[in-house]
């Protein structure tokens, strides 16, 4: 019962393994786009200026 559960339970991720560089480029991209959207929500939200450059309309 043991034999036939091992070959289940094991996983080789070698081949689908990305490379660092690529990793930490796509971490780095996706935490400053996500930097990027805090601060435009933010100064949309707290700026009359920013608010109406984007609207059109006061805040």
């Amino acid at each position: 019962m043991s034999n036939q559960i091992k070959p289940l339970t094991q996983t080789d991720t070698g081949e689908f393994r990305l490379p660092d560089m690529q990793i930490l480029l796509m971490g780095g991209a996706i935490a400053s786009l996500n930097i990027i959207l805090m601060l435009f929500v933010s100064f949309y939200w707290t700026s009359p200026f920013f608010h109406t450059f984007i609207s059109g309309k006061p805040l």
